[in-house]
């Protein structure tokens, strides 16, 4: 009998749509990572453990063609707190009886961007472990409050509606690797009690509590202020908005698709030409709009792009000034001889990268 944290689970992922692939699960030794792990083991063993119909109605396929693969990426940004974390994960895996990957980075705790260094690192290393198993999804324990934080992060950015989507539940990150987060709508508060019913330990990240990190400011002083002045229905709210803005997010973008279909031209994995008479034809907005799409499907950096860098380029192409211009992580736009706008991005790892990945005019999901 499941617990009614791992039905809600199930409901959200059903394991038939995973359970007979390879999933690697990233797992911290935190209480939301350690959570998922132990709810998608519960759930695949009582899948492939089924005489009859399995859990979803119908009985597993050839179920022991997949597998649960935990990993545990080690910044060493604690000292011996993270290695206890890993040793935490690697005795997890062990009992629940998956195989263990450690990944190791020795993360500079006094550089800069500290966090955005080291998620980096981590996805650099599960894309690359994927490919290693073969698996076909990477499997991480992002939750409501999560997503909360990353949309009150992201506003306070100066973001975009599209930016404010939020975390999406469901992406494709490399053909045939789909990056998944199914307990987007579960609370932290959740994810406690079903440790708490399951008598699970788990491992406290005492970092967290820095609020010199603008994320843990927002999770540990403004989020309890706002809770405080508005009641706890506040993060229902907020999160019904990244929801509400994915959705209108991913209408935009198809619309957007057909219209860069007639609009541009690709030359290689890392030029795209732009019509220009199709292009100034066009509101600032829209082409703001589909400057930031065609960054996406080609897996440029955007990272760096401010709002000043998207109306720049975008009154570049509806004025056609005849000039050159660089933006961030290089990339440039100019006017060509045969009176194309050019994007070109110009690292020259850039197009090794995006061979790799396949064809960059291919929409992400």
């Amino acid at each position: 009998m499941f617990d009614p944290f791992e039905q809600r689970l199930e409901a959200e992922w059903p394991v038939a749509s995973w359970g007979a692939v390879t999933c690697i699960v990233a797992v911290s030794g935190g209480a939301d990572s350690v959570a998922l792990l132990r709810a998608l083991t519960q759930i695949r063993n009582a899948w492939i453990d089924a005489k009859g119909p399995g859990v979803t109605g119908v009985a597993p396929p050839d179920s022991s063609s997949g597998r649960l693969l935990v990993m545990h990426i080690n910044h060493h940004l604690r000292g011996e707190h993270s290695l206890a974390d890993q040793e935490f994960v690697m005795d997890l895996a062990k009992t629940l009886g998956l195989p263990c990957v450690v990944h190791e980075h020795r993360a500079d705790s006094l550089q800069a961007s500290i966090e955005e260094r080291c998620r980096k690192a981590r996805y650099a290393a599960l894309r690359e472990q994927a490919r290693v198993a073969g698996a076909r999804f990477i499997v991480t324990a992002h939750q409501r409050n999560d997503q909360i934080e990353t949309l009150l992060f992201r506003t306070f950015r100066g973001s975009s509606v599209t930016g404010i989507a939020g975390i999406s539940r469901f992406r494709e990150i490399e053909p045939g690797v789909t990056l998944a987060r199914p307990l987007l709508d579960c609370s932290h508060e959740e994810v406690l009690s079903y440790l708490a019913r399951s008598e699970q330990s788990y491992r406290h990240d005492a970092s967290n509590q820095n609020t010199e990190f603008a994320r843990n400011w927002i999770r540990n002083e403004l989020l309890p202020m706002v809770r405080q002045r508005f009641g706890t229905s506040v993060d229902a709210a907020v999160a019904r908005l990244a929801k509400s803005a994915a959705e209108q997010t991913k209408l935009l973008e198809q619309l957007i698709d057909r219209w860069l279909e007639q609009a541009t031209e690709s030359t290689s994995p890392v030029r795209v030409h732009l019509d220009v008479r199709i292009w100034q034809a066009q509101s600032e907005v829209l082409i703001r709009s589909a400057l930031v799409r065609l960054w996406k499907r080609n897996d440029w950096p955007q990272q760096a792009m401010t709002a000043e860098h998207w109306q720049r380029a975008a009154m570049m192409i509806q004025q056609s000034t005849p000039t050159r211009s660089a933006f961030p992580n290089g990339i440039e736009l100019h006017l060509s001889r045969e009176g194309h706008w050019v994007l070109q991005y110009t690292d020259n790892r850039a197009e090794a990268r995006a061979r790799e990945r396949g064809s960059p005019t291919t929409p992400s999901q």
